[in-house]
């Protein structure tokens, strides 16, 4: 049973907002992630509003917006800059 002043959905509203950051270089994963510490920090918000609640929905945005940036580069990329996907193809190993 949740106390009032619990601060769980914080702690996994910014746990989740920081793993968003880097997992933004997969777009979906950094999306998934980010969307996910977004709600449980609103959630967090709700409950008792502290400290956790702000930073994990700052770095939740964070992470989609950058998921969100990464997504569009690799489309440009892809549609626009075919020789730079046959490079990074190459230097991968594929």
């Amino acid at each position: 049973m949740k106390k009032e002043g619990d601060n769980g959905y914080g702690i996994v509203g910014l746990v989740l907002g920081i793993l968003s950051i880097p997992l933004s270089l997969s777009p979906i994963f950094g999306a998934i992630f980010g969307i996910v510490g977004l709600f449980f920090s609103l959630k967090q918000k709700k409950v008792k509003a502290n400290s956790l609640s702000k930073s994990g929905i700052i770095l939740s945005i964070i992470g989609i917006i950058l998921s969100i940036v990464f997504f569009v580069l690799a489309l440009y990329i892809i549609k626009n800059r075919p020789e730079l996907l046959a490079q990074a193809t190459q230097v991968a190993g594929g």
